[in-house]
């Protein structure tokens, strides 16, 4: 499902997901970049997917998503088997979000790409980035340029990939 460069606010992503997405349970993509449905149309979206064993791919670029509320959408990430790309860049998810992502992405074995570029991830998630890195081994791709990183992080980042 793509919805990808329109106008969508808060509203508008409630209504999809209560009128288009509820009870789908055969999805595999969902593409709903540069939007503006902030943290509750995601979390109305996520809940109305939550039967959605199926879904691979996940773009939520550029919508406003910060790090609450988010656990919907971890639970339907950890859910959802099959995902192998979360592209989750130009947001305002911070080392809270980041965490709760990550711990929710670290089961999924056929996870290969994930895209976090120009958020507000902070030195805090260090730690959080290391663990997520040496857990999950299908990893190929991880974007997170363009944060608020130190020294400290990029440290263990780097430990991470040895």
């Amino acid at each position: 499902m793509g919805l990808s460069n329109n106008k969508l606010q808060v509203a508008g992503a409630v209504e999809i997901a209560k009128n288009g997405l509820e009870g789908k349970t055969a999805l595999q993509k969902i593409s709903i970049e540069n939007n503006v449905i902030g943290n509750e149309g995601l979390k109305a979206i996520s809940l109305a997917l939550s039967n959605c064993k199926t879904m691979q791919e996940f773009y939520l670029y550029n919508n406003e998503i910060d790090d609450e509320p988010i656990e919907e959408f971890c639970a339907l990430c950890k859910n959802s088997k099959d995902l192998f790309a979360v592209g989750l860049e130009f947001n305002r998810i911070g080392y809270k979000g980041l965490a709760s992502i990550l711990k929710a992405l670290q089961g999924l074995t056929k996870l290969e790409k994930l895209y976090l570029n120009q958020n507000d991830i902070n030195n805090q998630a260090g730690d959080c980035l290391y663990d997520f890195v040496t857990s999950v081994k299908n990893l190929k791709e991880m974007r997170i340029s363009n944060n608020v990183l130190e020294d400290d992080a990029g440290l263990r980042l780097a430990e991470a990939c040895l």
